[in-house]
């Protein structure tokens, strides 16, 4: 069979190339089908004899058959002559498209198949798919030519058929490329270049179509040099542009768009008569064909050339023909006011710029006229009149314009016309805010209340001023010297309180001296020009809060008290204790207790008349009838008290003020294991139990006074030994009894003889008020030191809060006393304790312990006169003291006596106590 086979193929090669025979070729190419119906061989050769003898049928079916075993570059060949006979010979363009495709499936650069393809698609009327398939093949075709016509037949497409002209530019664009002598392409390229506007790649398009182009041909031929002329214009090059246009104007001398634009690149060039001359002949021969716009521009553009080779009759006369059909023509009129400002016409230029106004719609542009023709007026015409004229006219335009508001107030001011010029200071007021407006608003006053002279106007607008902006005080002082000048002390306190209002209820720091000086100058108006005491008062009051250190305004304050009358008499009494206080002169006290004496005796308060001239009977100043008084109800023995001292009492009325309340109680719940580190046995102390006395029983003064004086202030006796051998005074011994603490007084022979009782109490006051559980850590035999005190209350403070922060050099003693607190403070103290320190952290106060210290010595000073009720007795008995550190100064204590001796606790404490008199 194979043998067979082969011989029918022999026989079939032979017929076809040998004798070239297609039918007998066919025949035995069949035969071999007979046997094997799919023998490649034998169906290439049936489709190639069935192909060149026009058996289109049979050869597709062949083909159909072998595409199936054929290898993909085979198919790609069988497909495309599938394709083409089913197109060209059968017509079946939608079945010859599919094969066609398949070809380009497998093949994508198959360019027979692309043009096979493309023919389809124009014939079908679709020049979208055509232009693609032209691309497309092009890019896969070697042959130049070919690609050339095909990127240039895609080109027409796109802008013939489908209106793409941006793509028709591109593919124009690359035939040029290909062949840059393609007029074809360069044509249509040029015509889209020259609408767009691309003059670059526009020009050596239009040089190679003008050189190629056909010299009889004048009216192509002009049209090219024209745009060639232009385009070289738009890229600069002025020389090349003027030998196309000469060129164009040479083949066609009437063609318009040539005489106007080598006129107007003449005229650029200041080529005057050249430029003038085109000009004529388009006004002669192409006037009807030219719209107005054009005229006018022609005329101008004359009247600039014979402005500029100095014919002015001329040149005005042109202008004055482009006005007659264009009277607003912006650059003819600024032309015509250039030429008489060169004549020194202004009024002419000042027409010339009315004349431009009325065809500007812009304000910019009407503002910026306005004020050249407020500049012509100032500067050249010298009319001031004018120019303010002008000014307001320009204001009507833009009633805001700050520059213009500014310039006509600074011309007002030198022609003196105050009136207008107040109106445009408001007008700039009303625009501005705050710092600026003020100032406006405070010139407007200046000006009203200087040249206008309508003082009660200036004012309002003072005040507007400083409503806008308070911190000028200038606006203010002019108010006040206006007031002041017309002496209307009424409106002139209501001016105060206005500006006091302005400030606000809390004024900053940095206003607070402003503040305070308002009030004082309002409390002056009050006191000296209105008579109005109570309402001065109320001012200086307010003074006062503000600035409490102020003494002399505390005078004024107390001064104007008294001037009201007894019921005020309380308010004077309390600004004459504040002055009292601070006065550190004890001479200068004398005036203010003499005051203070007077006004208890008004009062009818005889117990603060008898302690008052108690203090300057002391001071050696009592007059006779103080002293008398004095002397008349001084009991010479010690008075006994009615009642006991309460903690509320020794809290509100002893205790000095510098003495810190959170010291005092931090101290207080430490003070017991504070005494447990430095206490000893009796013996260790030198004493010894058995010799403790008992007062209550003891027949001594002393002891008879240890027991009225430690009831009367409500203080816990401490153990008393008496020691006639001992030569001092009185000391306390931190004594304990196993480890029950037994602070003991030691008494020596300085107290138990020759000591009055008046004495004895004052001692044993001071004495006994030291007990108490927070001032107990003042004795030495405690705490020797108010620096060692300082590290207990700092360690007090870490002991419940350790966080607090300890400075470096007090580290390691906090930290030593912070362990003995640990071991020695209970645990109920503990949390009593908590609670304290964290309300003094919340105050935020100072744990000063050098100022707490010397505040318990005054404190201490003021139990022991208390009981003593005798102010000389007292102040004999301070002076006596020695000096310790960490004490107040004896003169310090006395002062503070006599103070506290006129104080409103002073004189509670002596009611409670039943001392008082009357």
């Amino acid at each position: 069979m194979a043998v067979k086979i082969a011989i029918y193929l022999d026989m079939g090669r032979v017929y076809e190339e040998g004798l070239r025979d297609p039918d007998s070729a066919i025949e035995a190419f069949n035969e071999i089908l007979s046997v094997d119906p799919d023998h490649a061989d034998a169906l290439r050769g049936l489709a190639r004899l069935y192909e060149e003898t026009e058996q289109w049928e049979r050869a597709v079916d062949i083909m159909q058959r072998l595409v199936g075993q054929a290898s993909p570059a085979e198919k790609v060949d069988l497909s495309y002559r599938l394709g083409k006979i089913l197109d060209e010979q059968m017509q079946m363009s939608d079945i010859a498209e599919e094969r066609l495709s398949d070809a380009l499936a497998i093949d994508p650069t198959h360019v027979p198949s692309m043009l096979s393809l493309l023919n389809i698609y124009k014939r079908r009327g679709d020049s979208f798919k055509a232009a693609q398939f032209m691309v497309r093949a092009e890019a896969h075709t070697p042959n130049v030519l070919e690609r050339t016509r095909l990127l240039y037949e895609a080109g027409k497409l796109h802008q013939t058929e489908l209106g793409d002209e941006a793509k028709a530019k591109e593919l124009y664009a690359r035939t040029l490329e290909l062949d840059p002598e393609h007029v074809e392409a360069a044509t249509p390229l040029a015509d889209i270049y020259y609408r767009q506007g691309e003059w670059a790649p526009l020009v050596p398009i239009l040089e190679m179509l003008t050189r190629k182009a056909d010299r009889r041909a004048h009216r192509e031929l002009n049209i090219l040099c024209y745009r060639l002329a232009k385009a070289a214009e738009r890229l600069g090059d002025e020389e090349k542009a003027l030998k196309y246009y000469r060129s164009a104007y040479e083949l066609d001398a009437t063609h318009l768009p040539t005489l106007v634009d080598r006129a107007n690149l003449l005229y650029r060039r200041q080529q005057w008569d050249e430029a003038f001359k085109l000009y004529q002949t388009i006004l002669v021969h192409h006037r009807e064909s030219q719209s107005e716009a054009q005229i006018v521009e022609i005329f101008h553009r004359i009247g600039h050339i014979k402005m500029k080779i100095g014919d002015r009759a001329k040149s005005i006369n042109m202008f004055e023909k482009a006005l007659e059909i264009d009277p607003g023509h912006r650059p003819t009129l600024e032309a015509l006011t250039e030429i008489h400002a060169a004549a020194g016409d202004w009024e002419a230029v000042i027409r010339q710029k009315r004349a431009l106004l009325a065809h500007v719609e812009s304000e910019e542009e009407k503002l910026h006229l306005h004020e050249q023709i407020i500049e012509v007026y100032k500067e050249k015409v010298k009319n001031p009149q004018k120019a303010i004229a002008a000014y307001l006219e320009a204001l009507e335009v833009k009633t805001d314009a700050r520059g213009l508001l500014a310039d006509v107030l600074e011309l007002l001011t030198e022609t003196k016309q105050w009136k207008k010029a107040v109106e445009i200071l408001l007008r700039l007021a009303a625009i501005e805010t705050g710092r600026v407006k003020a100032k406006y608003l405070q010139t407007a006053g200046q000006i009203t209340n200087a040249e206008l002279h309508s003082p009660d106007e200036a004012v309002e607008l003072f005040n507007k001023a400083l409503d806008e902006y308070p911190d000028d005080l200038k606006p203010f002082e002019r108010i006040d010297k206006i007031m002041t000048a017309k002496k209307d002390w009424t409106n002139q306190q209501r001016a105060y309180r206005r500006m006091i209002k302005r400030l606000g209820a809390e004024a900053p720091p940095d206003k607070r001296p402003t503040q305070i000086a308002l009030w004082h100058a309002l409390g002056e108006i009050y006191r000296s020009r209105l008579k109005d005491y109570h309402a001065a008062a109320e001012a200086f009051e307010v003074c006062a809060k503000l600035e409490p250190d102020n003494m002399p305004r505390h005078q004024i304050l107390a001064e104007l008290y008294q001037m009201q009358g007894p019921e005020a008499y309380d308010k004077a009494v309390r600004e004459w204790r504040v002055i009292l206080k601070r006065t550190q002169d004890i001479a200068a006290m004398v005036p203010i207790l003499k005051t203070l004496r007077h006004l208890f005796t008004d009062m009818g308060k005889y117990d603060q008349v008898w302690c008052t001239a108690s203090v300057l009977a002391y001071l050696r100043q009592a007059d006779a009838e103080e002293l008398r008084f004095h002397e008349q109800y001084k009991v010479k023995t010690l008075s006994r008290v009615k009642a006991r001292l309460n903690e509320e009492l020794w809290q509100k009325h002893i205790y000095h003020s510098d003495e810190d309340r959170y010291i005092s109680l931090i101290l207080a719940s430490i003070s017991q294991a504070i005494m447990a580190v430095r206490a000893r046995e009796h013996k260790e102390v030198g004493i010894k139990r058995k010799d403790r006395r008992d007062p209550v029983n003891d027949k001594l003064m002393f002891s008879g006074v240890f027991v009225y004086v430690s009831q009367a202030l409500g203080v816990t006796a401490p153990e008393l030994y008496l020691r006639q051998d001992w030569a001092g005074e009185l000391e306390l011994m931190n004594a304990r009894d196993k480890q029950q603490l037994c602070p003991s007084f030691v008494v020596g022979a300085a107290l138990l003889q020759g000591k009055q009782e008046k004495e004895l109490a004052y001692v044993l006051g001071k004495k006994l008020a030291l007990m108490r559980p927070d001032h107990v850590v003042r004795w030495p035999a405690v705490v020797p030191q108010v620096s060692e005190l300082k590290a207990y209350f700092l360690a007090a403070l870490k002991l419940v809060q350790p966080k607090v922060p300890i400075k470096s050099d007090m580290e390691q003693p906090v930290a030593e006393r912070l362990e003995l607190l640990r071991r020695l403070v209970p645990p109920q103290n503990v949390e009593q304790l908590a609670e304290v320190v964290r309300r003094f952290i919340e105050s935020k106060a100072e744990g000063d312990l050098y100022r707490w210290a010397k505040a318990v010595d005054y404190t201490s000073s003021r139990a022991g006169f208390l009981m003593c009720n005798d102010l000389e007795v007292a102040a004999h008995q301070i002076q006596s003291e020695p000096l310790a550190v960490g004490c107040a100064d004896p003169k310090d204590k006395v002062k503070d006596l006599i103070q506290w001796c006129v104080s409103d606790e002073y004189f509670a404490l002596r009611a409670h106590l039943g001392l008082a008199i009357g």
